[in-house]
C-alpha cells in the first residue's frame, strides 16, 4: 500500500494529470480521482488510499472541495527531496560563482496579467500569488540552499507577486529593480525593454549568486525561453553575444 500511495501522489504532482482530472466531470473528489486515474493508467486494481499514510511527504488534496479549487498542505521535506532531485546539475556551480545567473518567473498566481484598474503600489488591485505559490516559493528557496546557497543577491519586479515570491526564498534583502516590471499587454514595448535589460545586465559584475525574480513576458524576451510559474532559467550574459541558457530547473510542484 505505501508503493502505491507514493506512485499515486507522485502522478498527482504531474501538470497533465492535474488537468485531465480538472476537465473530468465525473472525478466526484480528489481522491476517487486519483485512484481512478492510477487504476485507468497502470491497469492495476484500485485499492482504497488510507486517511494517513506512513510518507515522509504527505500533499492532502482537500475531497470536499472542486479539484480546481484544492489546497495543499506542503511541508518542508517536499523542498529537500526537490533539491536532492536537482542537486546534480552541473550549473549550480557557476551560479555560486556568479558566472551564471537565475530569472525565476514569480510562483503560482492563478489568471493571466493583471485586473485594467491594477495600481502598481496596491497589491489588493494585482493580480497575486496562491497559497500553493507561497508554498513553491519557499520550497525553491530550499532548493538553493541544497544546492549550497544559503544566500544571494536577489532583485524583483515591483509587481507584488514577484516581491512577494522573492521574499519567500529566504535568501536575503529583496531589492525592486523596475527593468523587471511586466510590459504585458504592450508588445510594442518588448525590444526597447528587452534591450535596457540586456544592457544592464552587462554592465554588473556577480561575485555570488544573484537571482531575478520577474515575469514570462521578460525572460521570454530576454532569452527566448517560455518558462512556467516558479521555474528557473539559468543563463550566461555575454558582452556583445545572446544571452545563453544553460539550465532550466522546473517548479517544484
Amino acid at each position: 500500500m505505501k508503493t502505491l500511495a507514493c506512485g499515486v501522489f507522485t502522478i498527482w504532482q504531474t501538470g497533465s494529470f492535474r488537468r485531465s482530472i480538472q476537465h473530468n466531470p465525473n472525478a466526484a473528489s480528489g481522491r476517487e480521482a486519483v485512484v481512478k486515474y492510477f487504476s485507468e493508467v497502470l491497469t492495476v486494481e484500485p485499492k482504497p488510499i488510507p486517511d494517513k499514510l506512513s510518507m515522509p511527504i504527505w500533499l492532502e488534496s482537500q475531497s470536499e472541495m472542486p479539484i480546481g479549487r484544492r489546497q495543499f498542505l506542503i511541508l518542508s521535506p517536499v523542498a529537500a527531496g526537490f533539491g536532492k532531485a536537482q542537486a546534480a546539475e552541473p550549473f549550480w556551480a557557476e551560479v555560486q560563482s556568479g558566472k551564471a545567473i537565475i530569472l525565476l518567473r514569480h510562483a503560482e498566481a492563478p489568471g493571466s496579467g493583471d485586473p485594467p484598474d491594477f495600481k502598481l503600489g496596491d497589491c489588493s488591485t494585482q493580480r497575486n500569488l496562491s497559497e500553493e505559490g507561497r508554498a513553491q516559493s519557499r520550497a525553491i528557496g530550499d532548493l538553493f540552499r541544497a544546492n549550497g546557497i544559503p544566500s544571494a543577491a536577489v532583485y524583483s519586479s515591483q509587481w507584488c507577486r514577484c516581491l512577494d515570491t522573492a521574499r519567500l526564498l529566504g535568501l536575503g534583502e529583496v531589492e525592486p529593480l523596475d527593468l523587471l516590471n511586466s510590459f504585458f499587454g504592450d508588445s510594442s514595448a518588448e525590444p526597447a525593454r528587452s534591450a535596457a535589460l540586456l544592457d544592464w545586465l552587462r554592465e554588473q559584475r556577480f561575485d555570488g549568486p544573484a537571482v531575478f525574480v520577474t515575469h514570462q513576458v521578460n525572460i521570454t524576451g530576454l532569452t527566448g525561453e517560455v518558462p512556467d510559474q516558479g521555474e528557473l532559467i539559468v543563463v550566461r550574459i555575454h558582452t556583445g553575444r545572446p544571452v545563453e541558457l544553460i539550465g532550466r530547473v522546473p517548479a517544484p510542484f
